[in-house]
């Protein structure tokens, strides 16, 4: 008996010590609409970043084994650029990076943007959904320049990929408190701007743009900055957060972000594992 209960001490011991570094979640929303189990490996970079590689990389492993026995198809993994190193170690276990974002968070004042005519700016109504769709469709489904783990055909078909975009779009733009507004002329819809809230940070409200899309001929005119703006202003108070992701290969975004001085948050890697 006092072997039983120290092999069960000592088993505890490594569990605890495993979950130190990771856990695992089901993602459920992701499951139910790719017809597929998704998982969320979830971590601490901190704790990363002062452990060893080989506690770490074994801990990885045992969560890798923990998916396969619950069934999962895919693990998804997020890790902090910072962590390059680490990151080969963990490439050599089975993950494939399948993409890249950059977070931009920066403090909004509303009282210092500035003065534009908005004339040609408004809230999204039920008529403007058909072209929204489409430019949603134009500049991220269809648009070869545009690259996202989503669209990745190793893991998701095209069909799957393009009922994502219209989901996302269409569940954003009528989720209470987003903030949905089109930039038109003519009755022409040129672009569009969905931003949402996420939470809060030291009592300050965080929002974030979920979607955003110019046409082609109407980009570098100054319209998704006059739809930033406006949209922003709708947003109660007078200060807030708003947070801004992109992709690391997408440079004309990122340029366009730091034109329009936004403060760099962090970078991250996305990995996917499947089984």
């Amino acid at each position: 008996m006092k072997r039983l209960n120290k092999k069960v001490s000592k088993d505890h011991h490594k569990y605890k010590k495993i979950k130190r570094f990771f856990s695992l979640t089901s993602s459920e929303w992701e499951s139910s609409f790719f017809k597929k189990k998704m998982g969320l490996i979830h971590t601490d970079d901190a704790i990363l970043k002062a452990s060893k590689v080989d506690q770490v990389i074994q801990a990885l492993k045992n969560t890798i084994h923990q998916g396969e026995k619950e069934k999962y198809n895919i693990l998804q993994l997020i890790i902090d650029s910072s962590l390059y190193e680490l990151m080969l170690y963990i490439l050599e276990t089975g993950f494939f990076l399948v993409d890249t974002q950059i977070i931009f968070r920066t403090e909004i004042v509303k009282s210092l943007l500035p003065v534009e005519s908005y004339l040609t700016c408004r809230a999204v109504n039920d008529n403007d959904l058909p072209e929204i769709i489409k430019l949603t469709h134009d500049s991220f489904t269809n648009n070869p320049d545009f690259y996202s783990r989503y669209k990745n055909l190793k893991y998701f078909t095209h069909s799957q990929t393009k009922n994502y975009y219209e989901v996302r779009a269409k569940n954003y733009i009528y989720l209470k408190n987003s903030i949905s507004t089109v930039c038109e002329a003519f009755n022409n819809l040129l672009g569009f701007t969905i931003i949402s809230p996420i939470g809060s940070i030291n009592n300050m409200q965080l929002y974030k743009v979920i979607l955003s899309a110019v046409k082609a001929n109407y980009k570098g005119k100054g319209i998704y900055s006059k739809l930033s703006n406006y949209s922003l202003n709708q947003i109660p108070g007078n200060t807030f957060l708003l947070e801004n992701t992109t992709q690391l290969n997408n440079i004309p975004m990122l340029k366009n972000y730091l034109k329009l001085n936004k403060s760099l948050h962090k970078i991250e890697y996305i990995c996917y594992y499947q089984f």
